[in-house]
Protein backbone atom coordinates (compact mmCIF):
# COMPACT_ATOMS: atom_id res chain seq x y z
CA UNK A 1 0.00 0.00 0.00
CA UNK A 2 1.54 3.46 -1.05
CA UNK A 3 1.81 5.85 1.51
CA UNK A 4 -0.22 9.09 1.10
CA UNK A 5 1.67 12.25 0.10
CA UNK A 6 0.83 15.49 2.09
CA UNK A 7 -2.16 17.76 0.92
CA UNK A 8 0.40 21.00 1.31
CA UNK A 9 -1.96 23.67 0.75
CA UNK A 10 -4.06 25.02 3.14
CA UNK A 11 -7.07 23.67 4.89
CA UNK A 12 -10.13 25.15 7.99
CA UNK A 13 -11.42 22.98 10.27
CA UNK A 14 -10.88 22.24 14.15
CA UNK A 15 -7.88 21.59 15.83
CA UNK A 16 -8.55 18.02 17.87
CA UNK A 17 -4.93 17.58 18.82
CA UNK A 18 -1.79 19.55 19.56
CA UNK A 19 0.91 17.72 21.85
CA UNK A 20 4.65 18.41 20.99
CA UNK A 21 6.93 16.59 22.64
CA UNK A 22 9.53 17.83 24.74
CA UNK A 23 8.32 21.88 25.30
CA UNK A 24 10.47 23.09 27.54
CA UNK A 25 8.95 26.73 27.12
CA UNK A 26 5.94 28.74 25.41
CA UNK A 27 6.69 32.19 24.05
CA UNK A 28 9.66 32.60 25.98
CA UNK A 29 13.40 31.64 25.80
CA UNK A 30 14.89 29.11 26.90
CA UNK A 31 18.98 28.02 26.68
CA UNK A 32 18.22 24.49 25.14
CA UNK A 33 15.10 22.36 23.99
CA UNK A 34 12.00 23.01 22.41
CA UNK A 35 10.19 26.34 22.53
CA UNK A 36 5.91 26.54 21.23
CA UNK A 37 4.27 29.68 20.64
CA UNK A 38 0.99 28.79 19.30
CA UNK A 39 -1.75 31.01 18.35
CA UNK A 40 -4.06 27.89 18.38
CA UNK A 41 -5.31 24.58 20.77
CA UNK A 42 -7.13 21.63 21.25
CA UNK A 43 -10.47 23.32 20.44
CA UNK A 44 -10.16 26.37 17.89
CA UNK A 45 -11.48 26.70 14.92
CA UNK A 46 -9.22 27.65 11.81
CA UNK A 47 -11.68 29.36 9.33
CA UNK A 48 -10.79 30.93 6.26
CA UNK A 49 -9.67 34.28 7.54
CA UNK A 50 -6.69 33.99 9.52
CA UNK A 51 -2.92 34.20 9.16
CA UNK A 52 -0.79 30.82 7.23
CA UNK A 53 1.63 30.99 11.06
CA UNK A 54 -1.28 28.91 13.39
CA UNK A 55 2.04 28.16 15.60
CA UNK A 56 5.78 28.12 15.54
CA UNK A 57 8.04 25.75 16.99
CA UNK A 58 11.20 26.40 17.93
CA UNK A 59 14.65 24.46 18.80
CA UNK A 60 17.92 25.14 21.24
CA UNK A 61 21.23 23.16 21.14
CA UNK A 62 24.71 23.77 20.86
CA UNK A 63 25.30 23.41 17.57
CA UNK A 64 22.76 23.78 14.12
CA UNK A 65 23.21 20.13 13.20
CA UNK A 66 21.78 19.02 16.66
CA UNK A 67 19.22 22.23 16.70
CA UNK A 68 17.95 20.59 13.06
CA UNK A 69 17.85 16.59 14.86
CA UNK A 70 16.25 17.86 17.81
CA UNK A 71 13.31 20.03 15.79
CA UNK A 72 12.83 17.23 13.24
CA UNK A 73 12.10 14.54 16.30
CA UNK A 74 9.70 16.62 17.81
CA UNK A 75 7.47 17.68 14.53
CA UNK A 76 8.23 14.24 13.48
CA UNK A 77 6.53 12.90 17.31
CA UNK A 78 4.15 15.27 17.18
CA UNK A 79 0.52 14.46 17.65
CA UNK A 80 -1.45 16.92 15.30
CA UNK A 81 -5.26 16.03 14.52
CA UNK A 82 -8.32 17.97 12.60
CA UNK A 83 -6.19 19.56 10.30
CA UNK A 84 -3.70 18.39 7.60
CA UNK A 85 -0.58 19.82 7.57
CA UNK A 86 3.53 20.28 6.18
CA UNK A 87 4.64 18.65 8.91
CA UNK A 88 5.84 15.91 7.30
CA UNK A 89 7.62 17.94 4.18
CA UNK A 90 9.28 20.12 7.19
CA UNK A 91 10.81 16.92 9.04
CA UNK A 92 12.41 16.01 5.14
CA UNK A 93 13.81 19.09 5.33
CA UNK A 94 15.11 19.52 8.24
CA UNK A 95 16.69 16.08 7.51
CA UNK A 96 18.24 16.49 4.21
CA UNK A 97 21.95 16.64 3.60
CA UNK A 98 21.56 20.03 1.80
CA UNK A 99 19.36 22.10 4.33
CA UNK A 100 22.13 20.03 7.36
CA UNK A 101 25.65 21.36 5.50
CA UNK A 102 23.86 25.14 4.74
CA UNK A 103 23.86 24.44 0.62
CA UNK A 104 19.88 24.99 0.50
CA UNK A 105 19.27 27.54 -1.88
CA UNK A 106 15.19 29.32 -2.84
CA UNK A 107 14.97 26.55 -5.30
CA UNK A 108 15.13 23.91 -3.07
CA UNK A 109 11.38 22.86 -3.85
CA UNK A 110 12.10 23.18 -7.13
CA UNK A 111 14.72 20.61 -7.12
CA UNK A 112 13.54 18.92 -4.08
CA UNK A 113 9.80 18.48 -5.10
CA UNK A 114 7.95 17.86 -2.21
CA UNK A 115 6.05 14.75 -3.18
CA UNK A 116 9.94 13.51 -3.61
CA UNK A 117 10.81 14.88 -0.09
CA UNK A 118 7.68 13.23 1.62
CA UNK A 119 7.92 9.79 0.06
CA UNK A 120 8.11 6.80 2.43
CA UNK A 121 7.62 9.00 4.91
CA UNK A 122 4.53 8.43 7.78
CA UNK A 123 2.86 5.29 8.76
CA UNK A 124 2.36 2.75 6.02
CA UNK A 125 -1.81 2.85 5.61
CA UNK A 126 -1.80 -0.89 5.11
CA UNK A 127 -0.19 -1.15 9.01
CA UNK A 128 -2.32 1.92 10.25
CA UNK A 129 -5.50 0.07 9.06
CA UNK A 130 -4.84 -3.37 11.29
CA UNK A 131 -3.95 -0.91 14.51
CA UNK A 132 -7.36 1.21 13.72
CA UNK A 133 -9.76 -2.16 13.37
CA UNK A 134 -7.94 -3.27 16.71
CA UNK A 135 -8.34 -0.29 18.57
CA UNK A 136 -12.04 -0.08 16.77
CA UNK A 137 -12.88 -3.34 17.76
CA UNK A 138 -11.95 -2.84 21.84
CA UNK A 139 -14.06 1.00 21.68
CA UNK A 140 -16.96 -0.94 20.64
CA UNK A 141 -16.91 -3.42 23.75
CA UNK A 142 -19.39 -2.60 26.34
CA UNK A 143 -19.83 -4.37 29.69
CA UNK A 144 -19.01 -7.88 30.38
CA UNK A 145 -17.73 -7.89 26.69
CA UNK A 146 -15.26 -5.87 27.15
CA UNK A 147 -13.71 -9.51 28.84
CA UNK A 148 -13.40 -10.99 25.09
CA UNK A 149 -12.27 -9.38 21.92
CA UNK A 150 -14.82 -8.15 19.84
CA UNK A 151 -15.56 -10.98 17.59
CA UNK A 152 -13.94 -13.16 19.47
CA UNK A 153 -15.09 -17.14 19.05
CA UNK A 154 -13.76 -20.63 20.88
CA UNK A 155 -14.31 -22.25 17.41
CA UNK A 156 -13.17 -21.09 14.26
CA UNK A 157 -15.21 -18.81 12.44
CA UNK A 158 -14.85 -16.44 9.35
CA UNK A 159 -12.77 -13.11 9.10
CA UNK A 160 -15.09 -9.40 10.03
CA UNK A 161 -13.62 -7.30 7.71
CA UNK A 162 -13.10 -3.42 8.21
CA UNK A 163 -12.34 -0.76 5.57
CA UNK A 164 -10.90 2.50 5.79
CA UNK A 165 -10.53 5.43 3.30
CA UNK A 166 -6.43 6.56 3.19
CA UNK A 167 -7.07 9.71 0.71
CA UNK A 168 -7.78 8.39 -2.69
CA UNK A 169 -6.59 4.70 -1.40
CA UNK A 170 -8.77 2.31 0.63
CA UNK A 171 -7.65 0.03 3.27
CA UNK A 172 -9.36 -3.19 3.63
CA UNK A 173 -8.80 -5.35 6.65
CA UNK A 174 -9.90 -8.76 7.51
CA UNK A 175 -9.23 -9.84 10.83
CA UNK A 176 -10.56 -12.49 13.82
CA UNK A 177 -9.96 -13.32 17.40
CA UNK A 178 -9.33 -16.64 18.47
CA UNK A 179 -7.48 -18.68 21.25
CA UNK A 180 -4.16 -18.08 19.31
CA UNK A 181 -5.03 -14.00 19.69
CA UNK A 182 -5.42 -11.95 16.59
CA UNK A 183 -5.24 -13.37 13.04
CA UNK A 184 -4.81 -11.44 9.73
CA UNK A 185 -6.12 -12.76 6.23
CA UNK A 186 -3.20 -10.95 5.37
CA UNK A 187 -0.51 -8.86 6.66
CA UNK A 188 0.65 -5.29 5.79
CA UNK A 189 3.39 -5.47 3.13
CA UNK A 190 6.93 -5.27 4.98
CA UNK A 191 5.29 -7.37 8.07
CA UNK A 192 6.08 -11.38 8.56
CA UNK A 193 5.11 -11.53 11.67
CA UNK A 194 2.32 -9.75 13.44
CA UNK A 195 1.32 -10.74 17.16
CA UNK A 196 -1.63 -8.35 19.36
CA UNK A 197 -0.08 -7.66 22.63
CA UNK A 198 -2.66 -5.47 24.25
CA UNK A 199 -5.51 -3.18 22.59
CA UNK A 200 -7.75 -0.35 24.29
CA UNK A 201 -9.23 1.91 22.53
CA UNK A 202 -6.69 4.94 22.50
CA UNK A 203 -3.82 2.65 21.94
CA UNK A 204 -2.54 -0.91 20.42
CA UNK A 205 0.33 -2.88 21.18
CA UNK A 206 2.07 -4.98 18.73
CA UNK A 207 5.01 -7.25 18.10
CA UNK A 208 5.69 -6.66 14.60
CA UNK A 209 8.69 -8.56 13.22
CA UNK A 210 10.17 -9.50 16.85
CA UNK A 211 9.89 -5.81 17.51
CA UNK A 212 7.32 -4.49 19.84
CA UNK A 213 5.33 -1.18 18.69
CA UNK A 214 3.05 0.99 20.79
CA UNK A 215 0.55 3.28 18.40
CA UNK A 216 -1.80 5.76 20.02
CA UNK A 217 -5.82 5.70 18.05
CA UNK A 218 -7.15 8.86 17.99
CA UNK A 219 -11.32 9.46 16.93
CA UNK A 220 -12.83 12.42 15.87
CA UNK A 221 -15.87 13.45 13.48
CA UNK A 222 -19.07 12.97 13.12
CA UNK A 223 -19.90 9.26 14.47
CA UNK A 224 -15.53 9.10 15.28
CA UNK A 225 -15.46 8.23 11.49
CA UNK A 226 -11.99 10.21 11.28
CA UNK A 227 -9.10 7.88 12.99
CA UNK A 228 -5.93 8.87 13.25
CA UNK A 229 -2.92 6.05 14.04
CA UNK A 230 -0.05 7.51 16.07
CA UNK A 231 3.45 6.26 16.22
CA UNK A 232 7.65 7.14 16.69
CA UNK A 233 7.71 6.30 12.67
CA UNK A 234 4.78 8.22 11.45
CA UNK A 235 0.79 8.53 11.44
CA UNK A 236 -1.39 8.27 9.21
CA UNK A 237 -5.18 9.88 8.92
CA UNK A 238 -8.31 7.51 7.79
CA UNK A 239 -11.75 7.20 8.19
CA UNK A 240 -13.86 4.32 8.46
CA UNK A 241 -15.79 3.43 5.61
CA UNK A 242 -19.41 2.51 6.59
CA UNK A 243 -20.65 -0.82 5.69
CA UNK A 244 -23.91 0.50 3.99
CA UNK A 245 -24.30 3.87 2.31
CA UNK A 246 -26.95 5.94 1.83
CA UNK A 247 -27.38 6.40 -2.13
CA UNK A 248 -28.66 9.92 -1.66
CA UNK A 249 -25.23 10.64 -0.10
CA UNK A 250 -23.57 9.28 -2.85
CA UNK A 251 -22.26 11.86 -5.10
CA UNK A 252 -23.05 12.03 -8.76
CA UNK A 253 -20.32 10.87 -10.97
CA UNK A 254 -17.92 13.37 -12.50
CA UNK A 255 -18.85 15.96 -9.70
CA UNK A 256 -16.44 18.12 -8.38
CA UNK A 257 -16.64 19.26 -5.04
CA UNK A 258 -15.03 22.33 -2.64
CA UNK A 259 -12.13 21.19 -0.90
CA UNK A 260 -12.72 23.83 1.64
CA UNK A 261 -14.80 26.91 2.20
CA UNK A 262 -14.12 29.89 -0.19
CA UNK A 263 -15.43 32.45 -2.54
CA UNK A 264 -15.60 31.73 -6.34
CA UNK A 265 -14.00 34.49 -7.59
CA UNK A 266 -13.67 33.14 -11.32
CA UNK A 267 -15.85 30.86 -14.05
CA UNK A 268 -13.53 29.41 -17.02
CA UNK A 269 -16.92 27.08 -18.59
CA UNK A 270 -20.55 27.28 -18.95
CA UNK A 271 -22.93 23.87 -18.87
CA UNK A 272 -22.39 22.43 -22.13
CA UNK A 273 -19.02 23.36 -22.50
CA UNK A 274 -16.79 20.41 -23.45
CA UNK A 275 -13.78 19.91 -21.56
CA UNK A 276 -10.66 18.10 -20.77
CA UNK A 277 -9.63 16.46 -17.95
CA UNK A 278 -7.57 18.10 -15.56
CA UNK A 279 -8.94 21.98 -17.23
CA UNK A 280 -9.94 24.25 -14.50
CA UNK A 281 -13.50 24.92 -14.23
CA UNK A 282 -13.44 27.87 -12.26
CA UNK A 283 -11.91 29.25 -9.15
CA UNK A 284 -12.23 29.49 -5.31
CA UNK A 285 -10.51 32.35 -3.32
CA UNK A 286 -9.65 30.98 0.20
CA UNK A 287 -6.92 31.79 2.60
CA UNK A 288 -5.23 35.03 0.25
CA UNK A 289 -4.90 32.23 -2.31
CA UNK A 290 -6.58 31.23 -5.45
CA UNK A 291 -7.40 27.47 -5.84
CA UNK A 292 -8.69 26.00 -9.24
CA UNK A 293 -10.97 23.75 -9.75
CA UNK A 294 -10.33 20.73 -12.04
CA UNK A 295 -12.21 18.74 -14.47
CA UNK A 296 -12.50 15.11 -12.97
CA UNK A 297 -12.61 13.67 -16.84
CA UNK A 298 -12.94 14.64 -20.21
CA UNK A 299 -16.53 15.63 -20.66
CA UNK A 300 -19.09 18.28 -20.83
CA UNK A 301 -20.43 20.21 -18.00
CA UNK A 302 -24.00 18.91 -17.53
CA UNK A 303 -24.37 21.50 -14.42
CA UNK A 304 -22.69 24.29 -12.54
CA UNK A 305 -23.96 24.82 -9.28
CA UNK A 306 -22.02 27.85 -8.30
CA UNK A 307 -22.17 31.49 -9.53
CA UNK A 308 -19.37 34.34 -9.01
CA UNK A 309 -19.68 35.97 -5.46
CA UNK A 310 -21.12 32.96 -4.17
CA UNK A 311 -19.61 31.67 -0.58
CA UNK A 312 -19.58 27.68 -0.32
CA UNK A 313 -18.19 25.66 1.63
CA UNK A 314 -15.85 22.60 1.96
CA UNK A 315 -17.62 19.78 0.37
CA UNK A 316 -20.37 21.69 -1.17
CA UNK A 317 -21.01 20.12 -5.07
CA UNK A 318 -19.64 22.72 -7.44
CA UNK A 319 -19.97 21.45 -10.91
CA UNK A 320 -20.52 18.27 -12.80
CA UNK A 321 -18.81 17.02 -15.66
CA UNK A 322 -20.15 13.98 -17.42
CA UNK A 323 -17.57 11.59 -19.66
CA UNK A 324 -18.73 11.59 -22.91
CA UNK A 325 -16.10 8.25 -23.70
CA UNK A 326 -14.02 10.55 -26.00
CA UNK A 327 -11.39 11.31 -23.04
Amino acid sequence: MPRIPPRLGPQTGTVVTLAIPGVAARFTGTRTGIRLDSAVEPGSVVGTHYDAMLAKVVAWAPDRAAAARLLAGALAGARIHGLTTNRDLLVATLRHPEFLDGTASTAFYTEHPPGELTAGIGLDPGLGGVVAAVADAAYGRRGVAALAPSGFRNIPVGFRTRTYAAGDHQVEVAYRFGRDGLDLERLPDGVSVLELVASVPDRVLLDIDGVRRAFGVTRFGEDDATVVVDSPEGSVTLRRVPRFVDPAAVAAPGSISAPMPGIVVRLGVAVGDRVVAGQPLLWLEAMKMEHPALAPTTGVVTALAVAVGDQVEQGATLAVVADDGDG
